[in-house]
């Protein structure tokens, strides 16, 4: 298929590597999309993350960590490949990725057959966004509630700044997310919220966030994220 005079000036680029699209290609090169290391096979029933073997209720770390939230799903296994495009998507202004990845989101919701009443972004600080222009999980939850036609509401605040998480062991990022977040006041009424965010690591976040969405009335709270780390 010829190239458009838009294409030209402004091509459409894979959310994954970041080069220009060709042909029919929506998203991803295929290349990209051959190679996605999508979350497969036996998951924790809490996290969702890979597990060896048949599906167990909870992996090793959800035992041993009981969390706040209810149940989380994520659509890629967080590598060097995905990693790349989630800097680019988060510092790099490439907004356009969020519909990519909210596509691939629709596709693996926590629970297939019950959609939530409302998609909650989990927030960033307000300098980075000022600074880089947007908050990825915001554009994420937008894209996907285009995709599922269930409301945003963007209900969390972010208190202060933290250390980033990645930079952090469990306990340090438990503390650090301590007090970061606070919520707008709002009766959820027995409601389902899908928190969404770009990765999940330990959960921390995820568990302050849900906390607090269901000390304002929240009955379940699940996450919904692009990627998961994996423990080596």
């Amino acid at each position: 298929m010829p190239l458009s005079f838009v294409d030209l000036i402004w091509p459409r680029r894979c959310a994954v590597c970041d080069e220009p699209l060709t042909g029919d290609a929506v998203g991803a090169c295929p290349t990209c999309a051959a190679a996605l290391p999508l979350v497969t096979g036996p998951r924790c029933f809490t996290c969702g993350c890979p597990v060896h073997g048949t599906e167990r209720l909870s992996c090793g770390p959800c035992q041993k960590h009981p969390h706040d939230y209810d149940r989380g799903r994520a659509v890629f296994i967080y590598n060097r490949q995905i990693r790349k495009a989630l800097v680019r998507f988060k510092y790099g202004g490439r907004m356009e990725y969020a519909g990519y990845f909210a596509a691939w989101m629709a596709s693996r919701l926590p629970r297939p057959n019950i959609l939530p009443d409302l998609l909650v972004p989990v927030p960033g600080h307000p300098n980075r966004a000022l600074h880089y222009g947007y908050n990825q999980s915001l554009l994420l939850a937008d894209a996907l509630s285009r995709q599922i036609n269930v409301p945003v509401a963007d209900l969390l605040l972010r208190r202060r700044s933290s250390l980033p998480q990645k930079t952090l062991n469990r306990v340090q990022r438990m503390r650090n997310m301590e007090n970061a977040f606070s919520i707008r006041p709002v009766d959820l009424n027995g409601a389902y919220v899908l928190l969404v965010d770009d990765i999940y690591t330990t959960g921390s976040t995820v568990d302050v966030c849900a906390k607090q969405l269901k000390s304002c009335g929240a009955h379940l709270v699940d996450f919904m994220t692009v990627a998961i780390g994996i423990d080596d």
